[in-house]
């Protein structure tokens, strides 16, 4: 009987000390930005002041990383999928949205969920695709969260 309940003592342990160990490990990892980032200015050095009557176009987008399209059945929205599109579809969303932008042409280009090097994104670097719209323009990049599964 002794033996026995060594062995479910064990049982019953080893979920709980792994479950403690993965909390654990994305507490660590956890991204935690300062209160204040100091964000570096890429691009032209000149700028123009705007004037009375002058207009601005503004665009602001969530990408989605370029892989939450149409087809997209996401598990953090609802759906099922942890990959919510394949390679392909990524390139061709992203296409979509470059197209997109450009024929907006806006003044100020705000975007979220741009990735650099994700697994989610097929480790393309959509923040030098969305640089290159702008490539004799200011730009600049925060980050909003980084994640070690992500």
């Amino acid at each position: 009987m002794n033996h026995f309940l060594k062995i479910l003592l064990v049982l019953l342990l080893a979920p709980a000390v792994l479950v403690a160990g993965v909390l654990t490990f994305l507490t660590v990892t956890e991204y935690r930005p300062a209160d204040r980032e100091e964000m570096v200015l890429c691009g032209a050095e000149e700028s123009r002041p705007l004037a009375v009557g002058d207009t601005l176009s503004v665009m602001s987008w969530n990408i989605g990383y370029g892989a939450l399209g149409d087809n997209a059945d996401f598990f953090m929205e609802g759906g099922e999928m942890v990959m919510s599109a394949d390679e392909d579809r990524v390139k061709e969303n992203l296409a979509g949205i470059t197209k997109e932008i450009r024929k907006v042409s806006p003044d100020v280009l705000l975007l979220q969920e741009v990735d650099s090097d994700s697994k989610r994104s097929y480790h393309i670097d959509e923040t030098a695709m969305m640089e290159d719209l702008y490539e004799d323009d200011v730009s600049t990049e925060a980050l909003y969260h980084s994640v070690v599964y992500v």
